[in-house]
């Protein structure tokens, strides 16, 4: 079974907000384990659990952490699940290692990060930011 991460809520998507074709990079996103990992297990070793809040702005998570300024501006107002607060800079930092660009995701799609199990390939749809995966036997060719 093949792990990935979406959006389903109405709002904002996470892979499909993300405006590029580059497939390695919405793979990227599509199977982050960090977030996979915390997003099954929220209340493990590598979450914040001392806030009650299921939600927490992430950008006063950057501030408190000094990162860079360009990456504080990028998320105001964005939230996220708490469990994956923690995981946000190494996320980045991974994206920055592997793609080497400042170009990086839109991540207002956080905010109802979800993981969904398929069997193989997946086609991710949004329809005003609420995400959900086709796979491929579910389609009806005519």
């Amino acid at each position: 079974m093949r792990k990935i991460l979406y959006s389903p809520g109405y709002g904002v998507g996470w892979t499909t907000w993300y405006s590029s074709d580059n497939k390695a990079k919405i793979l990227f996103m599509l199977e982050y384990v960090p977030f996979i990992e915390a997003l099954e297990d929220p209340h493990g070793d590598k979450t914040l659990d001392i806030i009650p809040e299921t939600k927490y702005q992430v950008r006063d998570f950057y501030k408190q952490h000094k990162l860079s300024e360009d990456q504080v501006r990028s998320l105001e107002g964005i939230e996220a699940p708490l469990c994956l607060i923690p995981l946000l800079p190494q996320f980045l930092k991974d994206w920055k290692e592997k793609f080497g660009d400042e170009n990086y995701p839109y991540m207002g799609g956080l905010s109802q990060l979800t993981v969904g199990y398929v069997k193989g390939p997946v086609k991710i749809e949004d329809f005003a930011g609420n995400e959900r995966f086709i796979e491929p036997d579910q389609i009806q060719w005519l």
